[in-house]
Order: C-alpha cells, then structure tokens, then sequence
C-alpha cells in the first residue's frame, strides 16, 4: 500500500536559539491533529548561535512527522535560505509546500486553515495590520505604491505561503531573489488569509532599517524585464521632449529674429547624455544582477540527507 504524500513545511532560521523550539513545538502539534504526513524543513542559515545545537538535539517523536534540517555554512540571507529549501523540497514526493518564518510571528494554527483550501496555486497569508512604528508603515505605504506604479502589481504579502508543485518548480527552475515579489508575477489561482500577525516571541528582529531597503530593492529586481520597458518609454519621452526643445531652438534661429541663449544646445546635449547614460546603466545594472543573484543560488545548493540526521553542505 503506497504512503501518501508529505506535505513539507519549509522554514528558514538565523540565530533563533529564544524561539525554535518553542516553533517546532507549535509545529508538531498542530501537524499531529491534521491527517496526513508531513516533513519540517528547517534551513539554518549559518546560525552563530546555540540555533544548530538545539536543532540537532530536537526530536519530534513522532512517526507522521519527520524533521529535515540543511546547515549552511554561513550566512546567505533570508531569501536565499528560503530558496535553498524549495531546492531540497523538491526532490521530495510532496505536492503541497508551506513556507514561513520561525520567530514565532506567522501563526502556525493558520496551516489546517490553508492544507483544506483546494484548487488554488498559491494561498497567501496577508497582514491586517502592521503594528511597526509610524516611519516605518509610513515607508512601506510608500513602498508599495512606487511598487504597484512600475510593476503594475501589488505586494501586501509575505514570506508565509501555501504553494503546489507547479510553482514550486518554477520557483526552482528559474530562481528569485525576492520570494513574495517572485510569486506576485504571475497570474495563477491564489487565495489570501487576512490576518493579524503576532509578535515576535523573543528576541529582536535581524532586519535592520538598511535590511528592509535592501529587501524592497530586491523585490524591483524580480522585475527586471518590466523595469526595461519602464525605462525605456521615460527615455523615449524625454527624447522627445529634448528633440521638440531642439526643433523649437533651431526655428528661433532660422526663422525668427529673436536671440538664442548660449546654454541651450549645452543644456539639450547634456541632458541627453545625462539621461543616455542614466538610464542604460540602470537597465545593464539590473539586468546584471538579477543574473548574478540567480546564478549564485543555483551554486549554493547544499546536500541534505532525507531523515531525522543533520547533514552540513561542503
């Protein structure tokens, strides 16, 4: 009789020593009332403190719950470290796939809630509220603007997800460096869970003001080939906008009896060469690095061994 499918619950984590027992605690027994097998997968992200130890000394006791865990050997981020567990989970036979974080702040009892939903590709956990301070909702109000202005898409989601197979192995195949703004490109079955988020259960975030900058960059990054067109039709206008100025110029000359400021044409030439340059060093720039990130995903893919042992990549 052929066992069913797991369904693999991935989770990254970086010196959590405060919180991830408490969350594999929380895991193990939600997933123990749920029918069904399942298998936590725990990436630890080059961890500096007592994170792998605990991790290695944990035992579920539990024989429809099987814990996986991938040691990094340093620190790769957080998104990384999410794409190094698809990675791995995809050589599992699961078709359900759940991501989220392990401070304790994305609500475990939401994964029965999520595993009954059928039909969809992709099922979202989205915050109500934000309870971080004003600068701080203030900036990502305006964050998501800017985004939904150039992407056409919005993004009030997270890392916590539900996704299947499919995505799964597009997420793989062709890589992200922005996990939320990667599965916002593309138009699939998705369903969203509006809830308010917890606190953290201990300790303070890792994410400091120039992490969150950095993390929003990313996410424009996902749409490089967006970015190209947008770009493009803002040089397009100002081109335009320079060749109407010098047509207008050369009629003042040429036609009329009405004197010519010296800085014109200096002003037309330098404010071509200074959008020419500006804006075909923005597009290579992030053309470039998009494929860097992707590449270099694809090389730090660790080896794990399919049970309850800890195995280090190399």
């Amino acid at each position: 009789m052929n066992r069913p499918s797991p369904i693999v619950i991935l989770a990254p984590c970086f010196n959590e020593q405060e919180n991830i027992i408490n969350f594999l605690n929380s895991l193990k027994e939600v997933c123990h009332v749920l029918n069904g097998l399942f298998e936590i997968v725990i990436v630890n992200d080059g961890s500096t403190d007592k994170t792998s130890s605990l991790l290695r000394s944990f035992s579920l006791k539990s024989e429809k719950i099987k814990l996986t865990i991938i040691e990094l050997d340093f620190n790769i981020g957080h998104q990384q470290a999410i794409f190094q567990g698809l990675t791995y989970a995809k050589s599992t036979k699961a078709n359900q796939f759940i991501v989220l974080d392990s401070d304790g702040q994305d609500d475990v009892n939401l994964i029965p809630k999520m595993i009954k939903l059928k039909n969809y590709d992709i099922i979202h956990v989205v915050r109500k509220k934000r309870k971080e301070s004003y600068f701080f909702r203030f900036s990502y109000a305006i964050y998501k603007i800017i985004f939904k202005i150039i992407t056409g898409q919005s993004i009030a989601f997270g890392n916590y997800c539900l996704i299947n197979r499919t995505v799964l192995n597009r997420a793989t195949n062709v890589g992200f460096v922005h996990f939320p703004a990667f599965l916002s490109k593309f138009p699939l079955s998705k369903y969203y869970i509006e809830v308010d988020r917890h606190k953290r259960s201990h300790g303070k975030s890792k994410m400091s003001m120039a992490d969150l900058l950095n993390h929003a960059i990313k996410s424009f990054i996902e749409y490089a080939e967006q970015l190209l067109v947008v770009c493009l039709w803002i040089f397009i206008t100002l081109l335009l906008i320079l060749v109407i100025f010098a047509i207008f110029i050369l009629y003042e000359k040429l036609f009329t009896n009405n004197a010519i400021s010296g800085w014109a044409s200096t002003v037309i030439i330098g404010l071509f060469n200074g959008v020419l340059i500006t804006l075909s060093s923005f597009v290579i720039g992030t053309q470039l690095l998009k494929n860097s990130y992707n590449q270099n995903l694809k090389n730090k893919i660790s080896i794990v061994k399919n049970s309850e042992d800890v195995t280090t990549n190399n």
